[in-house]
């Protein structure tokens, strides 16, 4: 997390008006006193005076704000910590030491901040930096010319979002560079990137959340939360209305495993089957209205299916199917014909209930006459989005010997829902249902890309290359 040229980072903090020396490792931050503070940092800062001379404690610390700025004596710049609001410090001998979220490298300080790169494996796979290339050869010369596309070729149109109440615009692009360093490496580096551009600001928290609303765009692209962003590069605008790097963002516990398998066997959403809507798809994320927590945290883990991943699963298909259908499932006329006569023989009964118990009983089933069942709302989903999907469902449910049938779906996993609901964790899955599991996962982003705006199209290309189902489309 540190430059590789120093095991660690020193300098000078001022925090509520006491000049302290620091160190930093990459994790943690240590704050310590001059001489002549000490006393006051360990006695009155950590205790709790409860009579002249006595004090009782320790008590919590907490850091009133959510960063700290310093001088770094390796780099001679600007350096500024970053914490979650209203974090404990902890304190050693009169040391504080506290935990960081990230922290900035500053190489300009002064000036605010209006753009972001963000990169990382993933990006330069959905915003394929291969394209950026064209090449022409001429093999009885030995002639081979690899030449960049133009900026404006590889870098897509300006799409605005809105977070924390500010509009916000996305790019994708691709860099370019030369090596000049590792003899294995490539002398031409091509990365893809997104850019985000806002109104100039020094308000950290917000360009963290704007980091992290990215990290949970690409999770969804991808269909696993192992992305890990190492670093995010900084600009400043300048005089002559051009952009300048003034620093780098890094966070801590970035330096995953990248998986290169599933970025090598394709399995994500590219970002031209997005049709330009991944302002709309940021904006959702941004307003927490598109449902992420389902999401496994890498790819093995997504195979293998639990209790556990069983009820977040289907708790996305609820909240996807409430955002859809918010007045519940669609019924014919006759059905609710029915529900209306049902109504009336109820509230006769309560009319007719000769104490407060049939009565609130009865009302009890009175809210329940026009509750939908899972099941029902399974059922139309598998219906409804049969010409999308269906085809991907069928063939699975056929190499495992089993018949498609959405009502019998839905059946089953609302009876297995019940059983984890009540406790009934022993009772394992059969094969129908790990298969009403699975398709019910394409379902889930059928439904998620549809509210996004995609085409049908689209929508059925990216997830079957999401999902490696291997269709020619």
């Amino acid at each position: 997390m540190i430059n590789e040229k120093y095991s660690a980072y020193t300098g000078r903090i001022t925090y509520r008006d006491i000049e302290f020396d620091f160190s930093f490792d990459g994790d943690n931050l240590k704050l310590i006193p001059p001489d002549d503070k000490k006393a006051e940092v360990m006695w009155e800062w950590g205790m709790e005076s409860i009579a002249p001379g006595v004090n009782i404690g320790p008590r919590p610390l907490c850091l009133n704000q959510t960063f700290l700025k310093g001088l770094c004596f390796e780099t001679g710049k600007e350096i500024v910590f970053l914490f979650f609001k209203n974090q404990r410090f902890g304190l050693y001998n009169s040391i504080l030491e506290i935990q960081v979220v990230g922290y900035i490298d500053y190489i300009i300080a002064g000036n605010k901040i209006n753009q972001l790169s963000i990169t990382c494996p993933e990006i330069s796979a959905i915003h394929s930096h291969r394209e950026a290339l064209t090449v022409s050869n001429n093999y009885e010369k030995g002639i081979i010319r690899i030449e960049t596309k133009p900026f404006n070729e590889t870098t897509t149109e300006r799409k605005s979002f809105i977070c924390n109440g500010v509009e916000c615009g996305i790019e994708f692009a691709v860099t370019r560079g030369i090596n000049r360093g590792k003899m294995e490496d490539s002398v031409l580096i091509l990365r893809s990137c997104i850019l985000l551009d806002f109104p100039e600001t020094e308000d950290y928290d917000f360009i963290q959340d704007l980091c992290r609303i990215v990290k949970r765009t690409i999770e969804f692209l991808c269909y696993r939360k192992d992305i890990f962003f190492p670093e995010v590069t900084l600009y400043s605008g300048t005089e002559d209305g051009k952009q300048q790097v003034v620093g780098t963002l890094h966070f801590r516990n970035e330096d995953g495993t990248v998986d290169y398998k599933s970025i090598n066997d394709g399995r994500y959403i590219r970002r031209e089957y997005l049709e330009e809507k991944e302002g709309r798809l940021l904006n959702m994320i941004s307003e927490n209205s598109l449902y992420l927590r389902h999401i496994p945290e890498d790819y093995k883990s997504g195979r293998h299916y639990t209790a556990a991943k069983f009820i977040m699963i289907m708790a996305a298909f609820e909240w996807e199917y409430r955002k859809m259908y918010p007045e519940g499932v669609k019924k014919s006329p006759s059905h609710i014909e029915a529900e209306n006569a049902v109504e009336k023989m109820i509230e006769g009964l309560i009319g007719e209930a000769i104490n407060k118990k049939q009565k609130s009983i009865l009302k009890h089933l009175l809210r329940l006459v026009r509750t939908d069942n899972l099941s029902s709302r399974i059922n139309q989903i598998g219906n409804e989005y049969d010409d999308l999907v269906g085809a991907f469902g069928q063939y699975l449910y056929k190499i495992n010997g089993a018949e498609l049938k959405c009502s019998e779906m839905g059946k089953r996993l609302e009876k297995q829902r019940n059983n984890f609901a009540h406790g009934n964790l022993d009772q394992k899955f059969d094969g129908d249902t790990l298969n009403d599991i699975i398709y019910l996962e394409y379902l889930i982003y059928a439904m998620q890309l549809k509210r996004v705006g995609l085409s049908d199209d689209s929508i059925r290309k990216a997830i079957n290359e999401l999902f490696k189902l291997n269709f020619a489309l």
